[in-house]
């Protein structure tokens, strides 16, 4: 007889969770942005949330769990704002189906009651005779996870749809509970919003010696069947919820009661500490309340004092008023005890029958030591630099200048894509090659973005800055169009030449001509030759929102590169993120050297075979998706694989200035002489602005001697830093850095095209002007890169400054520990050890105390808690 398998070895099934997750949350449902999914481990509690749409990163997170631990997922969807630790029913904030976990007594099962089914035929039987059949069910291992699924997502945080989501679920629950008591059956009550449920392609660990998969039953290639919310309101109405007649009972005066009550509190949190735990004890608080002659609402403020002593003594638990009062309900359907005696101050004193002798006045907390006043934390990052108007190119400085100054915003809002823009116009016309000897070529393409708040003109600075393209494009459209009458004509002639040299080879292939199907041939493939070098197509310079497959075919017809233009770059990073978008990513990541090539295959289009892949990439950042996608990089996650890094022209303002209303006349003169830069170069021959032309290779300059030798300098300062100590602790900094080796020679010979193209250099090779500019701009990009990079070069200081972020929006309480903080998945502070180190940076400038806490005496581990300054207690929420 074979041994069992070990079903650890099969880790996770992700095919089977991807399917769950895929029917349990449709990519066709519009979700709030701040939904997430909620998957969930036990017993280690811990917590990661992801979005619905990205079931690649919540198959992840419960991968890195499957192989130890029980692994779960929330019902609902969270509120990412909203959730603190594991999440609470105020934290569900959408609903996609109503669900049952339903238990059977199988063997290994180690559920304290009788009263189940005894096997899953039973419970299927039961399900069956549901009126609404479950769409989908899955096997837990000891029983029947069932759901029903919504044709639409309900809005939890709505108030009227969450009452009537709720009084669906408890119509649904009775209608379950109704046929399980008729065949002597009790199933826990677990249709609340903060519901965990085993997740399908796991394997259920709860009795070690019974290891059971977890997975779906429902047919693979059906559609599940999808319910509306009234659906289920036709079902029978729950019975509406009784006070129990409480027993005659002593009258207690008003202060007999409260410091009864008072004591019934700190009874039931020393059992919560000891011996019950926090869910239990509440519902014996209620029954003892209950039996004490109080009634249902007055004994409600006191389970809420109950609720809100477990949340200050264990913030980690998320131990929510609402599941405090569901055990006050319970409680108040049960008959009271009738064997308790009067209760009389004097009985306070002698131990009574019930618990509540065991009641002990609770503590008083000692008074907190002064605390000293708050200190502002240093800042990130030294102030940027704003861009001298001598870096720029004589020729481009003054057009520049008065952009600037008439639309207000700083000159590098509007210098940085305009260099993008000249870059994208030289593109792989003529290359660079920085060395003396060395065949390296590096064409002109940049990729650059401008990183400011709502508001700051970013949209208005590209416009602007991509005027002479603009001009470009309008011309090239023109002159495209007024020759489309004779184009046409010739396409005519030469398909009617090509028509009638078929026929003729038609006709000697009748006669068997061999000679004459040859010279056929021959006349047909010299029409086609014809035919293809007569072929014009538009010469384009940018495009916004294209298709790779789209883009390659734009490359092939326009092989110096275009620019792509994006209003708001952060939605272009994140859709690269998508995992059905990677071929998209290396097609980017390939297009920014614009010296290779790329093929792109598809089953439907076929093969697109792109030969010059260049592209130019332009467009406005927010600084806090700016940060957000930055951390990523830093962390050493899937967005760190350069992409950021290639944005070598990022610049990011410390001050926009004061608005200062300019009505002007543009500079007209300064702009004509700029733009005519642009159409030269646009239309430029290489051999006249003196580069070589190699067969095979594209035209390139190098460097005057003189020019030479500083780069050379530059470039050997470039590495020592680059292999410093001091990059080794930053190395998505580094990354950005290593990329200012292709930067100076780009910048240096754009400037020196520019001043050709003026008439202020001669052709030829790139002079030392142009060169000692471009290094000066290294340095100034380098100052504003340091902005963009301050999460991984401020050290702790980064998180520090994150959680004080989060502490001044209210979002983190005071006694919020540190590992509920790390189970938040804030950016910059998704470790224990971030938060920890931020908590300690914090500590130090007066923000708060850490506190350190040991478990009681069940067991647990202890826990760090932060204890916020008075000041900030006041604005938390």
């Amino acid at each position: 007889m074979s041994a069992a398998p070990n079903l650890r070895e099969f880790g996770l099934d992700a095919a089977e969770a991807d399917r769950f997750l895929c029917v349990l949350f449709p990519d066709s449902f519009d979700y709030p942005p701040a939904a997430r999914v909620g998957p969930f481990a036990l017993p280690s509690k811990s917590a990661a949330w992801t979005a619905p749409t990205d079931r690649s990163a919540t198959i992840r997170a419960a991968a890195g769990w499957s192989a130890s631990e029980n692994v779960y997922v929330h019902a609902a969807l969270h509120d990412l704002a909203a959730v603190n630790g594991r999440g609470s029913s105020d934290s569900a904030s959408v609903a996609t189906a109503l669900w049952a976990d339903l238990d059977v007594l199988l063997p290994g099962h180690r559920h304290r009651s009788a009263a189940l089914p005894q096997d899953l035929a039973a419970l299927e039987e039961l399900l069956a005779a549901l009126a609404i059949p479950p769409s989908v069910r899955v096997h837990s291992g000891f029983g029947l996870q069932a759901y029903w699924l919504l044709r639409e997502p309900v809005a939890l945080s709505n108030p009227t749809e969450r009452a009537h989501y709720l009084d669906a679920a408890a119509r649904l629950e009775h209608h379950v509970a109704t046929l399980a008591d008729e065949r002597g059956w009790t199933f826990d009550r677990v249709a609340d919003l903060a519901r965990i449920l085993r997740l399908p392609g796991t394997v259920n660990t709860k009795n070690p010696d019974a290891l059971r998969p977890v997975r779906l039953l429902d047919a693979r290639d059906t559609e599940p069947a999808r319910y509306n919310l009234a659906d289920f309101l036709e079902l029978p109405e729950a019975p509406p919820e009784t006070t129990a007649p409480a027993p005659e009972r002593v009258p207690l005066a008003d202060d007999e009661r409260a410091a009864l009550a008072s004591r019934l509190v700190a009874w039931a949190l020393r059992r919560a500490a000891t011996t019950r735990g926090r869910n239990p004890s509440g519902f014996d608080l209620a029954c003892q309340l209950r039996d004490a002659g109080f009634t249902r609402v007055g004994a409600t403020m006191y389970l809420r004092e109950y609720a809100d002593r477990v949340r200050a003594l264990w913030p980690e638990r998320n131990f929510a008023d609402e599941e405090a009062l569901g055990a006050l309900r319970q409680a108040f359907k049960r008959e009271p005890r009738s064997s308790l005696p009067a209760l009389r101050p004097t009985a306070l004193s002698s131990p009574p029958r019930c618990a509540v002798a065991l009641a002990a006045p609770a503590e008083a907390a000692p008074p907190e030591e002064p605390w000293p006043a708050r200190q502002p934390l240093p800042p990130l990052t030294a102030p940027v630099p704003t861009l001298p108007a001598d870096l720029l190119p004589d020729v481009l400085a003054p057009w520049l200048t008065d952009v600037a100054e008439r639309v207000s915003i700083p000159l590098e809002f509007v210098a940085a894509p305009a260099l993008v823009g000249l870059g994208a116009v030289v593109g792989r016309g003529i290359a660079v090659r920085p060395f003396a000897y060395d065949d390296f070529s590096i064409p002109g393409n940049l990729w650059g973005g401008i990183v400011g708040p709502p508001g700051t003109m970013k949209t208005s600075a590209v416009e602007q800055a991509l005027r002479p393209l603009r001009r470009l494009v309008v011309e090239a459209r023109k002159a495209f169009e007024s020759s489309a009458a004779d184009r046409d004509a010739n396409a005519a002639a030469l398909e009617a030449k090509m028509k009638a040299a078929k026929s003729r080879m038609e006709a000697a292939a009748k006669k068997r001509d061999a000679a004459g199907i040859a010279s056929g041939r021959s006349e047909f493939l010299e029409l086609s030759a014809e035919a293809k070098a007569a072929r014009v197509t538009e010469r384009r310079y940018t495009t916004s929102d294209a298709t790779i497959e789209k883009l390659g075919a734009l490359l092939n017809e326009n092989p110096r590169g275009m620019l792509v233009v994006r209003d708001e770059l952060t939605g272009w990073f994140r859709g690269l993120d998508r995992d059905d978008r990677a071929q998209d990513r290396a097609f980017y990541l390939e297009a920014w050297n614009g010296t290779g090539s790329f093929t792109v295959d598809r089953i439907i289009r076929g093969t697109l075979h792109v030969e010059a892949l260049c592209l130019s990439i332009v467009g406005g950042i927010q600084p806090g998706r700016l940060s957000t996608y930055v951390r990523g990089a830093v962390a050493g996650e899937e967005d760190a694989d350069g992409l950021l890094q290639r944005f070598q022209l990022i610049v990011w303002p410390d001050d926009f200035g004061e608005w200062r209303a300019v009505d002007r006349w543009p500079a007209k003169e300064a702009r004509d002489r700029a733009f005519h830069v642009y159409e030269r170069l646009a239309l430029m021959d290489p051999v006249h602005f003196g580069a070589t032309v190699e067969e095979g290779e594209l035209p390139y300059l190098r460097l005057d001697p003189a020019a030479q030798a500083l780069f050379i300098e530059w470039r050997h300062e470039l590495e020592r830093r680059i292999r410093s100590e001091e990059m080794r602790a930053a190395p998505a900094f580094e990354a950005h850095l290593a990329k200012y080796r292709s930067l100076l020679p780009k910048l240096a010979l754009l400037f020196h095209l520019a001043e050709v193209a003026d008439g202020g250099a001669r052709p030829g090779p790139v002079t030392l002007r142009s060169t000692q500019r471009a290094a000066a701009w290294t340095d100034f990009l380098e100052a504003h890169a340091r902005k963009v990079y301050a999460a991984e070069l401020a050290g702790d200081m980064g998180p520090a400054h994150a959680l004080a972020e989060k502490i001044e929006e209210g979002a983190v309480r005071d006694g919020t520990s540190v590992r509920a903080i790390a189970q938040r998945d804030w950016s910059g502070l998704r470790s224990h050890g971030s938060v920890y180190a931020a908590a300690e940076v914090l500590s130090r400038y007066g923000w708060l105390r850490i506190e350190d806490t040991q478990p009681g005496d069940r067991g647990g581990r202890p826990s760090t808690l932060l204890r916020l300054h008075p000041d900030l207690r006041r604005t938390a929420r």
